[in-house]
């Protein structure tokens, strides 16, 4: 017997001598653990603390997301019931305004909804960022309405003046000359007139007395996208060959990390409001995805999932123990130090790492299914010494001769094994090995201590056997004939067929596939196109090398399936510049005001 093992033995025949003050000093250490806890232990659901900030792709993706916050945001998703049943421009807007306007009476949770640039905000912008064939296109009708630019911005000639007087005359005239291209326009024109002519000028409001060109346009009636909402294809539905529009909303919450509640109930409360909605709309439906509510959704099926393994756990364990030792109370004696040893490393926990975060709260289950071991070896000892002897300190003497050096190799290889994760880059990794390898060396100081002093005071009530039982040599086995080799044969049959059948092992990089797939923020993050990667650049000529080097050529195999940057902006004013000069070439003047007298 070692020096350690005569140590560890001593302090077990201690806590024997003196189970109820054992019990106290635990029992004071559990209490103070648990409310050490329950008063310093914070929980982190944010999913960025996983990492540690110091690796390079990290630091540029928090640069990224700290730029870009609409990366952070929640996505509403907008969506018919039925996509193949035809539904107006005007119901979708009207369904998408009032989804935003019921989110933005959500003050608490809710700080800002985008769901709509409109074209009047872009101003001179707006071609920039449209599809180069788009502003091509759109540059051919500008050029075509040369003449009438002219008629209407610049200063009148002697030829224009008979048009009329104002221009708003001569307008109306220049349009009447080409009555099939201009009928709609002239018709939407006679109409806002007799509008506001109608009522007093001081009261006049752009938009419903002055004409706001913008709504001419048949397209911003009638395409959503070209009235700045934000439009973009199932790519579900694409896959498959079928054109279905989704239209988004993103919603800027007000995030706090540091509990479930905080999380959690905003989600649910965003969730009710665009029930209501759905409720007045129910052609469509809306739904709630984005990296913050996944993040909402897996850390409350976590929290389920991890408490309803827990109670499976902790009662497989009860089974298979009371199965194997036929002792009820040596049973719960055995659970009751294997949550003594839980209790404890919440109080480990807090003073080592302070929080839990998504990885570290499975802490528990690993202390179940690891931790218990320990405590499994000391009680199937004890049961079968305790059958020979009566005196405790001989039984509980006896009990650790044997099983304290293969317990205490096992747990501190076991902890060890989970303390190394702390020279990893993964936050997460790192903190759950802190905190279980703690745990499992306070599971075994809890068999050390807990369970000797609880079965001393209390021992069960396991029958002895006789005293020739006792000192009689055990009986040998015969030797076993080959048919028992079967057995052995079968499972290396078995156990080879299933190497097979696993190798080689595919790596997945879908980190979508490690959520719960029946969520609806999982579900419907497949719709769109959320993930990409991105390059980061103050150097034009550095972007476009890469995205050079990104775009997929024709008939090329490629991962990427688009590349989208501010390159394309630049692109087309580079363009437009370069072939709309006649447009430049107005020499525009300040229209004078229009009075109800030249109306």
């Amino acid at each position: 017997m070692g020096f350690v093992q005569r140590r560890l033995i001593h302090l077990v025949l201690r806590a024997v001598a003196w189970p109820k003050l054992t019990l106290l000093i635990c029992g004071l250490l559990l209490l103070a653990s648990v409310g050490l806890a329950r008063a310093r232990l914070s929980l982190s659901t944010d999913q960025n603390a996983l990492m540690t900030p110091q690796l390079k792709f990290f630091k540029d993706y928090l640069y990224f997301t700290e730029r870009f916050p609409e990366n952070e945001s929640f996505i509403v998703i907008v969506e018919p019931v039925s996509p193949d049943q035809p539904v107006s421009p005007r119901e979708w807007m009207t369904v998408v305004e009032e989804a935003a306007a019921a989110l933005r009476a959500l003050k608490e949770d809710v700080q800002r909804v985008d769901y709509r640039v409109a074209p009047a905000a872009m101003g001179e912008q707006s071609l920039m960022f449209a599809s180069a064939s788009r502003a091509q296109a759109e540059s051919a009708q500008f050029n075509a309405f040369l003449p009438l630019l002219k008629i209407v911005g610049e200063k009148p000639g002697f030829d224009q003046l008979l048009l009329g007087s104002n221009p708003t005359e001569r307008m109306v005239h220049a349009l009447a000359q080409h009555p099939a291209d201009s009928q709609p326009m002239v018709e939407w024109l006679i109409q806002s007139l007799d509008q506001a002519l109608s009522r007093d000028p001081a009261t006049w409001q752009r938009g419903r007395d002055l004409p706001d060109l913008t709504t001419l346009d048949p397209r911003i009636r009638d395409n959503l996208g070209d009235a700045g909402f934000f439009v973009m294809k199932d790519i579900e539905a694409a896959r498959v060959g079928k054109n279905h529009p989704l239209l988004l909303l993103n919603v800027y919450g007000n995030r706090d990390f540091s509990k479930l509640a905080d999380v959690t109930q905003p989600l649910q409360r965003m969730r009710a409001a665009l029930h209501q909605v759905h409720l007045k709309h129910p052609l469509f439906r809306l739904g709630i995805t984005g990296r913050p509510a996944m993040e909402a959704d897996e850390m409350r099926t976590s929290d389920w999932d991890t408490k309803l393994a827990e109670i499976l756990g902790l009662s497989v364990v009860f089974v298979a123990l009371y199965a194997m030792l036929r002792s009820l109370w040596l049973v719960i004696a055995t659970e009751i130090c294997l949550g003594v040893g839980i209790g404890w490393t919440f109080g480990w926990a807090t003073l080592s790492v302070g929080r839990l975060n998504l990885l570290s709260l499975v802490f528990v289950i690993a202390l179940i299914g690891i931790g218990i071991d320990y405590l499994i070896q000391i009680a199937t000892r004890y049961r079968f010494e305790a059958q020979r002897y009566h005196r405790p300190r001989a039984v509980w003497a006896r009990v650790f001769r044997y099983v304290s050096p293969p317990i205490s190799t096992a747990c501190a290889g076991a902890a060890g094994a989970f303390f190394v994760s702390v020279f990893t880059d993964f936050q997460g990794a790192a903190e759950l090995g802190i905190i279980a390898g703690g745990g499992l060396l306070l599971c075994l100081a809890a068999g050390y201590t807990v369970l000797p002093a609880l079965l001393t005071l209390f021992p069960p009530a396991i029958p002895k056997i006789s005293l020739d039982a006792r000192y009689s040599a055990p009986h040998h086995a015969p030797q076993a004939g080959g048919w028992r080799l079967i057995i052995p044969l079968l499972w290396i049959i078995i156990a080879l067929a299933g190497l097979f059948a696993a190798l080689p092992p595919r790596f997945d990089p879908d980190l979508i596939g490690l959520q719960a797939q029946g969520e609806e923020s999982v579900k419907l993050i497949r719709k769109i196109s959320a993930w990409s990667a991105v390059a980061l650049s103050e150097d034009l000529d550095s972007l476009r090398q890469v995205r050079t080097a990104m775009t997929p050529q024709p008939h090329e195999t490629s991962t990427i399936a688009r590349t989208d940057s501010v390159l394309d902006a630049i692109d087309n004013q580079q363009w437009l510049f370069e072939n709309n000069q006649s447009l430049t070439q107005i020499k525009w003047i300040e229209p004078p005001p229009v009075t109800d007298s030249d109306l």
